[in-house]
């Protein structure tokens, strides 16, 4: 198998598992069984792929439980029992409540001859995918593998390929649906049983409800300190580890921690993305340079390659977001991926969504005055309603049929405006927010699994400490992001600590953005040949990218819809093996 997941073919009926779809998967021989054929990989931390084989039962398991030791003493099992034994024992003992119960990010998969259960950790470790024609079940972490074998194919579902190119508002929590007709993804959070009597799915998960917590600031940030440290450790499986490091608010304090947590026998090495050598690019290195020598540990910068470029991705891309990606920095990620391992590491830190808990910039809100009211009473009843656009749901420009006659699944949801999250009150808990959804569904590894990506700012057990705190304690001025600050008080120069927002991550983003655009003209008319404007406004693509080339995109959000519409045609034309 080339790559990190959890693989399998089920037969409810006691048939043979196909061995044409088999070798599609990748799936060596040594897995078959009478009624199955099933194996798991981790090419980062191979320790993290299990399996259990105990009467009659076959448990596949793809992860790491956190806080080990209190899941086995409340199961009544031996401290040093297998992450796969405890998770199927949890399984067995709370059933779909095993989700919420085992801490950590993991897979599993349960096959007990008639039937198959899968169930994910609330934040999503590993993609996995699953396909049912009566009697048989395939699953996989690669969606292209699957649209191979012969009974699933890869014809697209409509509502499912503009589902993934266009907003979260699009899909109803717990929605599975892929690009791919017949082939559903299992969500973060989900539970799913397949037997002869179909697919089960159980209600979404979710967090517990926030406590009423009472305390100071000082309190709350030495809560907060210790879990993020607890955090950290336990995403640390020994060796070596890279750590994106800006010299920004939220990696700094992941730099610091990962320090922190360090084994004696550990090593950790800080990368930063830095300008192209004689550029006039703005980075971030000197900033950077300062945490790392303060945290005493070895910095290297981080330039990207010629190739792959922001429009015209390295062809593992689209394998690893599983469909058209909206990672606009793609080709950054690429080469972090690249200097990770050339550190000798399979680990790296990354210090996103730290704007859920200790890093929020923007304002509480604030109810309206009676005044205020008022206005905006007036204001609505003498100026019309404007009707929604549905172009604006969609990170690209779609042909236009489909902003017309959207497929039925979207339809409802094009109709109506968009409901624009809004933060807690100074009076309210600082509760889960929107985002917590989109960063359990982040991907947590880079090149195909090669590189396992640790995000400690999303894990559930912080988003619950923080929901339970007063949104105005956390946030008493606007601007400010206290707990970030407060919690690296002492730990790291004031410089760091108290800088404002930086240049950003890609230093060279920009200026590629308008150097690959004629290039990236040029492969529109592959793009055609592949059927791609049945899905993707081309004309609108030639226009943009011809604006870019001369530096006349009329703002940011155009040059990143441009550049996300040329993705989706470099999809579509590598889905038909035209790229």
């Amino acid at each position: 198998m080339d790559r990190t997941g959890l693989f399998g073919l089920f037969n409810c009926d006691g048939a043979p598992p196909d061995r044409a779809a088999a070798r599609l998967l990748g799936l060596p021989d040594a897995a078959h069984g009478a009624d199955h054929v099933a194996a798991v990989c981790d090419l980062a931390d191979p320790g993290a792929a299990q399996v259990l084989d105990a009467r009659g039962t076959l448990t596949l398991f793809l992860g790491r439980l956190d806080a080990r030791e209190d899941v086995a003493r409340a199961l009544g099992l031996a401290s040093d029992s297998s992450d796969v034994a405890l998770a199927a024992a949890a399984l067995d003992r709370y059933g779909a409540e095993a989700r919420t119960r085992l801490d950590g990010e993991w897979t599993l998969a349960r096959w007990n001859g008639a039937q198959l259960t899968l169930v994910s950790s609330l934040c999503q470790r590993d993609p996995l995918f699953y396909a049912v024609r009566g009697a048989r079940i395939a699953i996989g972490a690669d969606l292209r593998q699957l649209s191979r074998i012969a009974w699933i194919g890869d014809a697209f579902d409509p509502a499912g390929l503009l589902m993934a190119l266009g907003r979260a508002s699009l899909r109803e929590p717990g929605d599975g649906r892929t690009p791919v007709i017949g082939i559903t993804a299992l969500t973060p959070g989900g539970c799913v049983t397949v037997d002869q009597s179909g697919v089960h799915a159980a209600p979404p998960a979710a967090l517990p409800a926030a406590s009423d917590w009472c305390g100071d600031l000082d309190t709350a940030m030495a809560e907060a300190e210790a879990l993020l440290l607890r955090i950290v450790r336990q995403r640390m499986i020994g060796g070596s580890y890279a750590c994106m490091l800006s010299g920004g608010l939220d990696s700094s304090l992941v730099a610091w921690a990962a320090a922190q947590a360090l084994g004696p026998d550990e090593a950790l090495h800080f990368l930063t993305s830095a300008a192209a050598t004689g550029s006039r690019q703005i980075d971030e290195l000197a900033e950077a340079a300062i945490v790392a020598a303060h945290l005493g540990a070895p910095h290297r910068p981080v330039r990207a390659a010629a190739a792959p470029g922001p429009y015209h991705p390295d062809p593992t891309l689209f394998r690893d977001a599983n469909g058209p990606s909206l990672d606009v920095r793609h080709y950054l990620y690429h080469r972090f991926a690249q200097e990770t391992r050339a550190a000798g590491a399979s680990q790296l830190f990354d210090g996103q969504f730290g704007e859920l808990t200790l890093t929020n910039s923007l304002p509480l809100h604030a109810p309206a005055s009676p005044i205020g009211m008022l206005r905006e009473a007036l204001r609505t009843r003498w100026k019309p309603e404007r009707t929604p656009d549905a172009a604006d749901s969609f990170h690209v420009d779609l042909a236009p049929h489909w902003l017309t006659a959207p497929p039925g699944p979207l339809a409802d949801a094009l109709r109506s405006p968009p409901t624009l999250p809004r933060l807690p009150s100074k009076d309210e808990r600082w509760g889960v927010r929107p985002g917590f959804a989109k960063a359990a569904r982040a991907p947590a590894s880079l090149d195909l699994g090669r590189v396992r990506v640790a995000m400690p700012f999303r894990d559930p057990r912080l988003i619950a400490l923080f929901a339970s705190f007063p949104a105005a304690l956390l946030y008493p001025k606007t601007g400010a992001r206290t707990p970030g600050r407060h919690l690296l008080t002492g730990k790291l120069p004031d410089a760091i600590r108290l800088r404002g927002k930086g240049p950003g991550f890609a230093p060279d983003y920009a200026a590629r953005l308008q150097s690959d655009a004629e290039d990236a003209r040029g492969r529109i008319a592959l793009y055609r040949r592949a059927g791609a404007d049945e899905w993707i406004d081309l004309d609108a693509l030639d226009h943009g990218l011809a604006c870019a080339a001369r530096g006349a995109t009329a703002h940011h959000g155009e040059a990143v819809r441009v550049q996300l519409t040329a993705l989706a045609g470099a999809f579509i034309a590598w889905w038909r093996d035209m790229s």
